[in-house]
């Protein structure tokens, strides 16, 4: 009987060994193939019927796409560089700072205008199926991705600080297109 178990356990521990990637790990060669984004302008408008609100509107370029996005939330995690923030016995949202368009806006991880951000590598989420999540990138820079109608900004994808800026899709036009809403 023993036998048996140990034979069981080396064959389900042999079964991760192929070396295909399954479809839900990313792979070099698909971040080779990613586009990045383009910051291409940043103005500010008020928000209607709110008297002293505004929104902050970006036009961002990916590929022949342009899309107008608008500021919507924004967290910063405030703890300091290596400390792990979901440690046993930690209050995560001591230290995760939440902010929004509407109550206390933080665009200081927002790149300046004309800088390009890296496409982030996506895989299905195994849990939800249809929802992307953000895999591990192959280098540290900030990335970029469009997941539904809202884009995700990553300023430090690799570090597990959770540290990321949403933009909710206003308008996407199509180069030689008419803008859809």
């Amino acid at each position: 009987m023993k036998t048996i178990g140990v034979a069981l356990v080396a064959v389900l521990a042999c079964v991760g060994c192929s070396k295909t990637a399954s479809p839900s790990e990313p792979t070099r060669s698909s971040a080779t193939r990613l586009r990045p984004y383009v910051l291409m302008s940043h103005k500010v408008r008020p928000e209607k019927p709110y008297v002293d609100a505004q929104r902050d509107v970006y036009t961002v370029a990916h590929g022949d796409v342009l899309l107008t996005v608008l500021y919507d939330r924004s967290q910063v995690n405030t703890s300091a560089p290596g400390f792990s923030v979901i440690a046993p016995g930690v209050d995560t949202w001591k230290f995760l700072i939440s902010h929004s368009y509407y109550h206390d806006p933080d665009l200081s991880q927002i790149p300046e205008v004309g800088g390009q951000i890296a496409e982030c590598v996506t895989h299905p989420d195994e849990t939800n199926g249809s929802q992307l999540i953000i895999s591990r990138q192959p280098t540290s820079e900030p990335c970029m991705v469009r997941v539904g109608n809202e884009l995700q900004y990553e300023p430090e994808p690799n570090a597990g600080r959770f540290d990321s800026v949403e933009f909710t899709i206003e308008s996407e036009t199509v180069a030689g297109a008419h803008p859809t809403q």
